[in-house]
């Protein structure tokens, strides 16, 4: 009989939680660090509200409509934080849920392929649920 050698815990939570070895050990990518940033103004307005966004973006998208859509989502979910990743459709987006205090909420996220990886595509989907009402 033949025993496999136990997977090392990063190995494991590559292996069955979807993450990279680097995503395991805490290394954030680009695309985590934005996600991260725009969490922080759905959570609570910061100065620099365009800041994490690239030229693209701005150019379609002015800061009173982001600050306006920013507020209704901290208004409507209260304080929120990433729940699941999943790809996107290229390496540089990826479909996110964010765990609120009054429900999920889907989004899509994209950042630029190369430095300094601002966001250039952020698009709210569909709210799920009600909690902590």
């Amino acid at each position: 009989m033949r025993l496999l050698k136990p997977l090392p815990f990063l190995g494991l939570a590559a292996c069955c939680f979807g993450l990279s070895p680097a995503q395991a050990q805490g290394l954030k990518t680009p695309l985590q660090q934005r996600l991260a940033e725009l969490v922080s103004r759905i959570n609570q307005p910061q100065p620099e509200l365009m800041a994490p966004f690239a030229p693209v973006f701005r150019e379609q998208v002015s800061a009173s409509s982001l600050g306006a859509l920013l507020t209704d989502l901290r208004t409507r979910l209260g304080p929120c934080r990433p729940l699941a990743l999943a790809p996107g459709s290229t390496p540089s987006s990826a479909s996110v849920l964010l765990r609120c205090e009054r429900g999920i909420q889907a989004l899509d996220l994209s950042v630029e392929a190369e430095a300094p990886h601002r966001i250039n595509g952020f698009f709210v989907r569909q709210r799920y649920g009600e909690l902590g009402e």
